[in-house]
């Protein structure tokens, strides 16, 4: 028998455990801020490897209006921090530095492959040197 107790309960009567986070009503969707306080921007997916079942990267969509005109910049998840309280995600990183980042439009969205996943992961290794 499962020994893992919920901590507490949803308003929904779903059970939420301490460790365990539900993409679509506790990840996506939340607001990233970096170490200023200044909002970046939502989560809008979240990017796993198949071969291993972690996640890789949430997609931080940025800007637009009722999702037109959005860019999306995946993060490597290991960058954001779960905010006090659970208010949303912080980044360690300037707005300026999005700028040069990997992104896309919604509408064109890549091939998550090894290669893209690389240039994602080299350039934030490159511009964050302590990540």
């Amino acid at each position: 028998m499962n020994d893992i107790q919920p901590q507490t309960a949803s308003n929904d009567g779903v059970a939420e455990f301490p460790d365990l986070l539900a993409s679509t009503r506790q990840i996506e969707g939340s607001t990233v801020f970096n170490r200023d306080g200044d909002k970046l921007g939502t989560i809008s997916s979240l990017i796993a490897d198949t071969r291993t079942g972690q996640i890789e990267f949430a997609v931080l969509a940025l800007g637009g209006f009722l999702g037109m005109g959005e860019s999306q910049h995946p993060l490597p998840w290991h960058l954001l921090v779960r905010t006090a309280g659970h208010t949303g995600y912080t980044v360690d990183l300037d707005k300026r530095l999005l700028r040069g980042a990997p992104s896309y439009r919604t509408s064109d969205e890549p091939s998550y492959d090894e290669g893209y996943a690389s240039r994602v992961s080299s350039y934030y290794s490159t511009a964050m040197p302590n990540s």
